[in-house]
C-alpha cells in the first residue's frame, strides 16, 4: 500500500472514530426513543391501540436495544480505567436509589413499585461482579487443587443453564415460531425440572473432565470461580427484580471475559440478551459501532447520564399524565 492510500485510509478511520462520549450519547438517544415508545406510544390509554402508533412504538423499541449494550460496554471499560472502583460503586447505588421513584411513575403510575426496579441496580451488581472477579484474579491458588469455589461453580453453571439458558432458549423459540405466524408452543412441564438439574449436573462434569485435559487445572478453577461470582450476582439481580434482571449481569460478565476483543465483547453481550428475547438481536447492530471505539474517554461530562436517566423518565411521566388527561 503506497503512502496516499495509508493517509486515505488513517483519514476514513479518525473520520469514523468513536469515542466513548460519543458511544453514550448514542445510548442516551436509543434509550430516550425506547422510553418514549414504552411509556407514551405503546401505552393503550394513549395510542387507544390505534396500529400506527402501536407499530411505531414496536420499530422505536427496536431501536432501544442498542441502549443497555453500550452501557454495559462502558461500563467495562470503566471499571477497568476507574481510579477508584468503591467510589463508581456508590456512585451507581446512589444513583440507582434516586432514580428509583422515576422509574417507578414511568412504567407504572406508582411512586413505589417492587415489581421491577431501575437498571443502576443491574449496573451496580455488574460492577460488584466485576470486583469479584479481580479479587479472584489477584489470588494464588494451588495449580494441582480443585477448590471449594470450583465445586461451586459448577452447581452455578448447572443452576444457570437448568433455570436461566434451557427455558430461555425455549422461549426464543417460541418467540420466533410466533414471528413466523405459527401457533407451536414448547414447554417445559415442572415435574421434570428435578431430572433436568441432575442432567445438567451430569453434563458440566462431562465437559470438565473434557478439558481438564486441554486447559490448565489452574486456569478452569478460575473459570468456575468466576462463574460461582456471576451466579451469586444473578441471583442477587433476580431476587431484587432489577431492570434485565439475571441477563444483564451475565452479559456484563460476558463483556469482562472479552473485554481485551472489544468487538467479541459485544457480540457476546448481545448474544445473551437475545437469548432472553429475540428482540434483542437488535444489540448485534453495536459491533459495528465498536468497531471504531477508538480506547478514549471524550467529553469529561461523567455526570450527564446519570442525572439524564430519572429526569428524562419523570418528565417522560409527566407527558403522558398530560395526553391522559387531554
Amino acid at each position: 500500500m503506497n503512502n496516499s492510500a495509508v493517509q486515505l485510509e488513517l483519514r476514513r478511520r479518525s473520520a469514523l472514530s468513536l469515542d466513548g462520549s460519543t458511544l453514550k450519547i448514542i445510548a442516551m438517544t436509543a434509550m430516550l426513543i425506547d422510553h418514549i415508545a414504552a411509556v407514551i406510544l405503546i401505552h393503550p390509554e394513549i395510542n387507544g391501540n390505534h396500529p400506527a402508533f402501536v407499530h411505531t412504538g414496536q420499530y422505536m423499541r427496536m431501536a432501544g436495544r442498542l441502549a443497555f449494550p453500550i452501557f454495559c460496554f462502558l461500563l467495562v471499560e470503566g471499571f477497568m480505567y476507574t481510579g477508584n472502583r468503591q467510589k463508581y460503586a456508590m456512585r451507581l447505588i446512589a444513583f440507582a436509589f434516586l432514580s428509583e421513584i422515576p422509574f417507578d411513575l414511568a412504567f407504572s403510575g406508582q411512586i413505589v413499585n417492587l415489581a421491577k426496579q431501575n437498571v443502576f441496580f443491574t449496573l451496580w451488581i455488574g460492577l460488584l461482579v466485576m470486583m469479584g472477579f479481580e479479587y479472584l484474579r489477584s489470588r494464588e491458588t494451588d495449580p494441582r487443587r480443585f477448590s471449594l469455589r470450583a465445586v461451586m461453580g459448577l452447581l452455578a453453571c448447572t443452576f444457570l443453564s437448568a433455570f436461566y439458558v434451557l427455558p430461555s432458549g425455549l422461549q426464543m423459540l417460541n418467540e420466533t415460531f410466533h414471528a413466523f405466524g405459527s401457533s407451536a408452543q414448547i414447554t417445559l412441564p415442572q415435574s421434570t425440572l428435578g431430572n433436568l438439574l441432575w442432567v445438567n449436573g451430569l453434563v458440566w462434569i462431562i465437559i470438565y473432565l473434557a478439558v481438564s485435559s486441554r486447559i490448565p487445572v489452574q486456569r478452569l478453577n478460575k473459570a468456575l470461580e468466576m462463574a460461582f461470582v456471576t451466579f451469586i450476582g444473578v441471583v442477587l439481580a433476580t431476587v431484587l427484580r432489577t431492570d434485565y434482571s439475571g441477563f444483564g449481569i451475565m452479559t456484563i460478565a460476558a463483556m469482562y471475559v472479552f473485554r481485551r476483543q472489544r468487538v467479541k465483547s459485544m457480540l457476546a453481550g448481545s448474544f445473551i440478551l437475545t437469548c432472553m428475547s429475540l428482540i434483542e438481536i437488535w444489540a448485534f447492530l453495536n459491533a459495528g459501532l465498536i468497531r471504531f471505539y477508538n480506547g478514549k474517554r471524550g467529553l469529561k461530562q461523567k455526570y450527564v447520564f446519570y442525572f439524564f436517566y430519572p429526569v428524562h423518565l419523570f418528565l417522560l411521566y409527566l407527558i403522558a399524565i398530560l395526553i391522559k388527561k387531554s
